[in-house]
């Protein structure tokens, strides 16, 4: 039925804004992203990325700004200027992708997290 089983390793890291002159607010985050492939064996086995993910900004009330980005690496840094003072902020926010760990996409902005050693040695 199904010809391989994707799977992803979406975290964010770290976030910080800072207020702008013209009053909107420039946001930077950092997130790791990791495609990973299902083989025959059951083993799981990272892959090149080259996907187009969402990424969301949270006010303290709800979603301010979605849209897909393009990733082709495991470490990414990405600057949004949102209008209101951000929140929250993450990779793959709504949860689209199955993901190991999906609790880990969004991050309080002014956060930092360490990312320990994956379960699975990557």
């Amino acid at each position: 039925m199904f010809e391989r089983i994707t799977l992803y390793e979406n975290t964010a890291t770290e976030a910080a804004y800072r207020k702008l002159p013209n009053g909107k607010y420039e946001v930077t985050v950092n997130v790791s992203t990791q495609k990973l492939q299902v083989g025959d064996n059951g083993i799981e086995a990272p892959i090149a990325i080259n996907d187009w993910i969402d990424v969301g900004v949270y006010d303290q009330e709800k979603l301010i700004y979605l849209k897909k980005h393009k990733f082709t690496r495991q470490k990414n840094t990405l600057t949004i200027v949102v209008d209101s003072p951000p929140a929250k902020v993450g990779i793959d926010p709504l949860n689209k992708l199955i993901d190991h760990h999906s609790n880990d996409n969004t991050i309080a902005v002014g956060t930092v997290v360490e990312i320990a050693s994956s379960p699975l040695g990557y």
